[in-house]
């Protein structure tokens, strides 16, 4: 991508650095959403795309803001989208993304004991998760009905720019290993790039224009301890499909939407977020494109595996805890 080099800072840029210094943070706690921060502080000058990059990497080395080596033209591509609209984030505000913890919201719609574990996720499971492999789970919740004429988009990165499998129902796949494990976007895509200008390499295979079906949303938060996780995914009056751990600190559920459009898919789950307020969901998933941890997959920087803990695909909305143990469990 070519980029503007900035010759001369105008008095303007310097209240720009100076602004870039006294800024704070806020919940925008990690290097990419740092990054995002700045990048939107020189949109908002009226810099052009590919000079407001530029402006953006100027300002990380200012503000001590560190990122992968080769990202930053690929997370500003998404930033991006995220301004004009069209990346499916939930809006253009930084400090949306991440919602923090009311104990009082959360202890609310939490309905089971302190006893309640991952084990009685588990045991609840109507489909057993030790039984199952990464084909049956993908059978099982992408069903020729939910993907249509669709695939399933896998990647090994969670900032790939290209995937690493399209996955067509009926195919076996094989979980892999890799550093950051495995990813896949909840809904199935048309297995074609869709190309436009605010993308760093010209295209994007995962990007909104490439969703085909509306028919999940994920639900996660790094602001939960597990044992709560656990405890508000079991209490939800919402149709969970799949729970998978993220082979870290947090666990990621699969809510069954089933939307003809994506307007549809939003009035859901804009549903959904009303009714989570305050559990400290991150809001930075909650979109039609977005991506999510692949099941039996190991991830490699923490060298453990991406558990899948419960398979419903038949799931109603009703609350997990209320489900009977299987047989045998």
């Amino acid at each position: 991508m070519k980029t503007t080099r900035i010759e001369n800072w105008t008095a303007g840029m310097e209240l720009l650095v100076e602004k870039a210094k006294r800024l704070e943070w806020g919940n925008a706690n990690t290097g990419h959403n740092k990054l995002f921060r700045l990048f939107h502080m020189a949109r908002r000058q009226g810099l052009p795309k590919d000079q407001a990059i530029v402006v953006a990497y100027h300002l990380c080395g200012v503000c001590n803001v560190g990122y992968a080596t080769g990202d930053l033209e690929r997370q500003c591509g998404r930033a991006y989208g995220l301004e004009v609209g069209t990346s499916g984030w939930i809006g253009p505000s930084l400090t949306r993304m991440d919602e923090q913890v009311d104990r009082a919201a959360l202890d609310r719609i939490i309905q089971v004991d302190e006893s309640f574990s991952v084990d009685d996720l588990v045991k609840r499971s109507p489909l057993d998760p030790t039984q199952c492999s990464l084909s049956i789970w993908l059978a099982a919740v992408y069903s020729n009905a939910n993907i249509g004429r669709g695939c399933i988009l896998v990647t090994d990165r969670f900032n790939a720019t290209k995937p690493k499998a399209l996955v067509y129902p009926g195919e076996a796949f094989e979980p892999f290993r890799s550093d950051e494990g495995g990813f896949f976007v909840i809904n199935p895509v048309t297995g074609y790039p869709f190309r436009h200008e605010r993308f760093a390499s010209g295209e994007s295979w995962r990007c909104n224009e490439c969703v085909l079906r509306f028919s999940f949303m994920l639900i996660e938060s790094d602001k939960l301890c597990l044992d709560d996780q656990v405890k508000l995914l079991a209490s939800l009056e919402m149709p969970i499909v799949s729970i998978v751990s993220s082979g870290g600190r947090s666990l990621h559920a699969l809510v069954k939407i089933g939307a003809k459009t994506e307007a549809e898919w939003r009035e859901v789950r804009d549903e959904y977020v009303r009714t989570l307020s305050g559990c400290g969901i991150d809001r930075n998933v909650l979109r039609p494109n977005q991506m999510s941890r692949l099941p039996f997959c190991i991830r490699g920087n923490k060298n453990s595996e991406q558990q899948l803990l419960f398979l419903n695909p038949f799931a109603d909305g009703t609350p997990i805890h209320r489900l009977n143990c299987r047989s045998g469990s």
